[in-house]
């Protein structure tokens, strides 16, 4: 048979119908194929795997689980000779064998055969990315994520994503995609099976291939004749769990379940939707009239969903029941279908017991007296106060603390500045300030990423013109969620002599917005599943979209049935707020117009723009309270100005600089800048945004040679070009140069750029850094898990892999290396593994990974050098494949061959090595003026900053010695305390400390370090001096952290100390980026060196056991100028 005829042996063509068709379009593949009669196929450019639909989308009956009459070896020598490659000789099958990689799930043969070197998974699929295939060949590939093996699809998904996280957020392993039709499953699910079979094929395995193509071929068919027979949302449900099962056999190498009928999953998913029985079963009817709207596919999980202190899991067993005016019943009812049934049990949980605040804080009682505001609007205090005691919102009066112990915080009374009639009663939750009850809640509860205002234009864009738009506002929003009794304490207020406390989330507590909107996530969820519109929705803000071709009654019945719907539920909303469908409103402060397709500042902000401009403009000193309030209002108004954000950084910047909320601080020019762009915007701008349809993307790549090279270049679809950085700039960083190379590439093609996006792709270290210092990256919704020292248990995986010895000895052997070591292996270990996954033809002959040959690991050295990485980092990465060998009391010698030794050093030869660029020091001079400026603070924290830099530069210490790992969770076994700290001869009278290091890189089994530090009477830098004042300043117990971070209790994490230093070292004229944690240990050895000190007192101080001090050592210019200079001068003998 010839590759090109796509005929299989028996005269049919590729799908057994008689037509064959392009991948974009029905699934076959690009180029030729060559399958079996009666629709099983087995191609690799992206064909379906079985029968295929026909042109019109509707599904077919054709197609059964055999191969017409096909032998193995018959099927084998078509599918190699279609991938143009010789078959190789076919033996007697032979048993699976084990798998000894450590937990790395393989796909397994049932018949090893030589494959040809050097075919990979990314030459048969070029058109799917390498970490698609690499989840498919190790079955981890989620069957959510079957989207992105259809290229009609796959950008829809990708918009999806976007909209569901609103940024950066991963997707539960359980969450489906939203697929629509049969083709929208059928034709990436068939591409799923192509790649098992050619993952098969490119192994060499006759009855591998066989195995799968039969197996796939089989649940093709059957999946065609379930649409047929069942409702399609029913059947798509039967598919998800039905694939997760076939994951686990796959794993096994066992392929065969795919031709099986799963009769639990059956009766769960498909018994009772048959099709002749109409619409889907929804149980209880919506109300609003649920025939107008019925049920939907369910849509994806909702972002900002994480429990938090509300995981019922967390919560005490037998807590009290509390009223709530949210329907349990009705909630339980439209999110039964919710794909995380976890997050539904939350919800339900605090319907019936209340929420949970997330305070950590200390247990204590306090009294206070309310704000100023309180008492000039002593009646809206008093209507409101008597407003939630009528609703049980609110307990009381009492003329005792009713509960022990009884937090009263101040209340106050505020109102927006453009409309000082609208009142707004306050519960000052935040004093006082460093023991209030908001600084007992941790910043982790509290933040939230809300959907942008640019999401609801992106959607106008994408419907277009006449687009109908509504508007509901949920009525008195956080007072609809109840509060757990154990919280009460904390919401306590009082008022004419009486004290009260809300049983209600109120306004002021931190974490109330995102307890909100766990329940206002769920809303959406529900409203998105019925009605024909898509949805945005900003806390209690819900704007439904409706496209053009909606007639007007029926988004009138929709938005009708959002406000019946949220009465079912126990919600309420604003009817006198609420907008039926139009084509111009009010969104977020911000008019929305699909007539005109317009986003527009309304007139009277867009007046008020111009007077606050006008005023600061002649402003010379400001307040911080001031600061932030011009910097609010103009990311408010830069929603509507396309890139005006870039001209609020450096307002940003300056309000970082203030160290009270009541100091006055002058101006400064670079502040000043920004103001002044916005006032020259202004007056040449109508506060109008076109919304203009979606625009091509253009993609320009650039980029530019180190400081001691010279070249610029860029590549722009098949245009490039290439030039010498002009003399003059030569001498400027790579920074520089790299913009320069992208302002090169605007002058020569910007012209054909007009009417479209641009991206250039550009590696620009500054914006690097600035990500890395979290100066512009969102706050993460939770923190990563706890990483201790020694976890107390290896994962389950581990035990699967070392099934050879017993549990206990697989526990110490985990143990064998820190946990920080096994994940920087983790690494090179993956690459290596992932390698060997996309390129079968490298496993063994009993198709197994490890012991890994000295062929296969050439083959990857060679690949990590043509990726560009260093020699350094590929010996690092062998270093971790050894282990790995270790771990599975494997043989391997790869590593010392002198063959690979001498590979490694050609790819050093031919790529170089780039040079080290090392993070300056802090010397002594640079931290006598930090510790200088942070004296003057009343701070707590910058007391502790201070602290922590002397201690850091006496002590040689790593930043990791003394604060918290990101992620980390404290721990006193390995953390400093309080108690590592012991004054000699006493506090008072010590001259000198002995810290104690529980734990640190140089002392792997925990015997602890103790460093010297003598004190120095009279020195800002004195460490004895800065540990007793963060002692007596600050409370604590032994245990305590030594270095406390913002919020009571906790430590002072690396994040936190490295993004403070910059900022304090960047105020001071030093470049922070510059510098890191490191900074001080280098400062510290070049000051000894400097100093005079010997190597071997450097070396003992630093506590290094090698050489490696000597990179910590800066000698400065001015130094080797003055050796230089002298050279003239040595006095030389006369010759004889």
């Amino acid at each position: 048979m010839s590759p090109s005829d796509g005929v299989a042996p028996g005269g049919t063509n590729a799908t057994g119908q008689g037509s064959s068709a392009t991948a974009q379009g029905s699934g076959a593949t690009t180029g030729e194929s060559s399958a079996t009669p009666g629709g099983s196929s087995a191609t690799t450019g992206g064909s379906g795997a079985g029968p295929q639909p026909p042109a019109n989308g509707a599904p077919t009956g054709t197609g059964n689980n055999n191969t017409g009459g096909m032998s193995q070896e018959m099927l084998f020598q078509a599918f190699m000779a279609f991938m143009g490659r010789a078959a190789p000789s076919l033996q007697p099958p032979a048993a699976p064998a084990p798998v000894n990689a450590a937990a790395f799930p393989q796909f397994t043969f049932a018949a090893p055969l030589q494959s040809s070197a050097g075919t990979s998974l990314l030459d048969l699929f070029p058109a799917i990315e390498g970490s698609v295939l690499l989840e498919i060949a190790q079955h981890s590939f989620k069957p959510g994520d079957l989207a992105k093996l259809d290229a009609r699809y796959k950008d829809r998904m990708q918009r999806q994503i976007l909209d569901v996280s609103g940024g950066v957020v991963s997707v539960r392993d359980h969450a489906p995609r939203d697929y629509p039709s049969f083709q929208s499953l059928y034709i990436p699910l068939s591409t799923y099976f192509d790649v098992l079979a050619g993952f098969a094929a490119t192994g060499g395995s006759k009855e591998g291939l066989y195995q799968v193509t039969s197996s796939t071929s089989a649940y093709l068919a059957r999946l065609v004749q379930f649409s047929q027979d069942y409702q399609w949302s029913a059947v798509v449900a039967y598919h998800f769990d039905f694939h997760y099962k076939r994951r686990r056999d796959m794993v096994r190498g066992d392929y065969s379940g795919w031709a099986t009928i799963d009769t639990a999953l059956q009766a769960e998913h498909l018994i009772g939707r048959e099709r002749s029985r109409g619409g889907a079963h929804s149980g209880k009817p919506a109300s609003g009239g649920s025939g107008k709207f019925p049920t939907g596919p369910p849509p994806p999980i909702r972002p900002n969903t994480d429990p938090r202190a509300n995981a019922v899991h967390l919560r005490p067993p037998h807590e009290p029941p509390i009223q709530s005016t949210l329907r349990r019943e009705a909630w339980a009812h439209y999110l039964a279908d919710y794909p995380d049934p976890d997050y539904v049990q939350c919800l339900l949980h605090i319907i019936e017991f209340g929420a949970a605040l997330g305070y950590s804080g200390p247990s204590h009682s306090q009294e206070c007296r309310n704000l100023s505001s309180a008492f000039e609007h002593p009646d809206t205090i008093a209507a409101d106060i008597e407003a939630l005691c009528s609703r049980q919102r609110m307990h009381g009066p009492f003329t005792a603390p009713p509960l022990n112990p009884f937090r009263s915080s101040p209340l106050g009374v505020v109102s927006r500045p453009r409309n000082p009639a609208k009142l707004r009663v306050i519960n000052h939750l935040s004093w006082p300030q460093g023991s209030s009850v908001n600084d007992g809640i941790p910043d982790s509860e509290s933040c939230i990423i809300y959907e942008p205002f640019d999401s609801a234009v992106a959607e106008i864009r994408r419907l277009g013109r006449g687009t109908l738009l509504a508007k509901l506002d949920l009525k008195d929003a956080f007072r609809h969620i109840p509060v757990r009794q154990a919280d009460w304490h904390l919401l306590g207020c009082t008022w004419a002599g009486h004290l009260y406390y809300s049983v209600v989330l109120v306004f002021g507590i931190k974490s109330a917005p995102y307890i909100f909107n766990l329940f206002a996530e769920g809303l959406h969820w529900i409203i998105q599943r019925h009605i024909p519109a898509s949805l945005r929705h900003y806390l209690d803000d819900y704007l439904p979209i409706f496209p053009p071709t909606t007639a007007l009654p029926r988004a009138n019945a929709a938005v009708k049935w959002i406000m019946a719907l949220g009465e079912e539920l126990g919600l309420e909303f604003q009817g006198a707020k609420t907008i039926f469908p139009t084509m111009c409103l009010d969104f977020l402060g911000l008019d929305l117009d699909t007539d005109a397709m317009e986003a527009r500042l309304p007139a009277d902000k867009l007046t008020w723009l111009g007077e606050l401009l006008s005023a600061w403009a002649s402003r010379r000193t400001c307040r911080l309270r001031e600061l932030q309030a011009l910097i609010g209002f103009l990311q408010f108004t830069a929603q509507v100005v396309p890139h005006a954000r870039a001209f609020i950084r450096r307002l940003i910047d300056f309000s970082s600089t203030f160290k009270s909320d009541f100091v006055v601080r002058h101006i400064p020019q670079y502040a000043r800048a920004d103001i002044h762009w916005w006032r020259v915007f202004h007056a040449h701008w109508n506060g109008i945004q076109l919304i203009t349809p979606s625009r091509p993307t253009v993609h320009i790549y650039t980029d530019a040679s180190g400081s001691e090279r010279k070249g610029i270049g860029g590549v722009f679809a098949s245009a490039w070009f290439s030039s010498r950085v002009p003399r003059r700039f030569r001498k400027r960083d790579i920074q520089f140069k790299e913009l320069y190379a992208v302002i090169q590439a605007v002058l020569r093609w910007g012209l054909q750029w007009a009417g479209c996006h641009v991206v250039f792709h550009i590696d620009n270290q500054v914006i690097v850094e600035a990500i890395e210092a979290d100066l512009h990256a969102p706050v993460p919704a939770r923190p990563a898990p706890a990483a201790h020292v020694l976890s107390t248990d290896p994962p389950p995986q581990w035990y699967e892999t070392n099934s050879f010895v017993s549990r206990q000895a697989a526990f110490y052997l985990w143990h064998g290396l820190a946990s920080s070591t096994r994940r920087t292996y983790s690494t090179g270990q993956t690459s290596f593994l992932n390698f060997v996954s996309l390129n079968p033809a490298y496993r063994n002959a009993d198709r197994n990974i490890l012991p890994a040959s000295q062929r296969t690991i050439m083959e990857w050295v060679a690949s990590l050098g043509a990726r560009g990485l260093k020699s350094q980092t590929i010996k690092a990465y062998l270093s971790s494949v050894r282990s790995l060998h270790v771990d599975c009391d494997l043989p391997f010698t790869a590593c010392e061959a002198l063959i690979v030794q001498r590979l490694i050093r050609g790819i050093k030869r031919y790529n170089g090595e780039r040079p080290r660029n090392p993070k300056m020091p802090i010397t002594l001079h640079i931290l006598q003026k930090l510790c200088y400026a942070l004296s003057e603070s009343q701070s707590s924290i910058d007391h502790t900053m201070k602290a922590a830099m002397a201690l850091a530069f006496v002590g040689f210490l790593r930043c990791g010695e003394f604060t918290l790992a990101p992620g980390a969770r404290f721990n006193p076994a390995v953390n400093l305390t309080r108690s590592s700290v012991k004054f000699v001869p006493d506090r008072d009278n010590a001259d000198h400390i002995i810290l104690t290091l529980p734990a640190s890189k140089t002392d792997p089994f925990r015997k602890g370090v103790s460093i010297v530090m003598a004190a120095a009477p009279g020195s800002i830098t004195c460490p004895v001096a800065a540990i007793r004042a963060i002692l007596k300043g600050i409370p604590g117990d032994a245990n305590s952290p030594l270095f406390q971070g913002l919020a009571v209790e906790s430590a002072l994490t690396r994040d936190l100390f490295i993004t403070r230093l910059k900022a304090l070292l960047t105020v001071h004229g030093f470049d922070g980026a510059q510098y890191s944690g490191h900074s001080f240990r280098r400062g510290a050895a070049s000051s000894a060196a400097a100093a005079g000190y010997a190597d071997f007192e450097i070396q003992l101080l630093g506590r290094w056991r090698s050489d490696a001090y000597k990179l910590y050592i800066d000698v400065p210019r001015e130094r080797i100028l003055h050796l230089s200079h002298r050279l003239h001068w040595v006095a030389t003998e006369p010759h004889a």
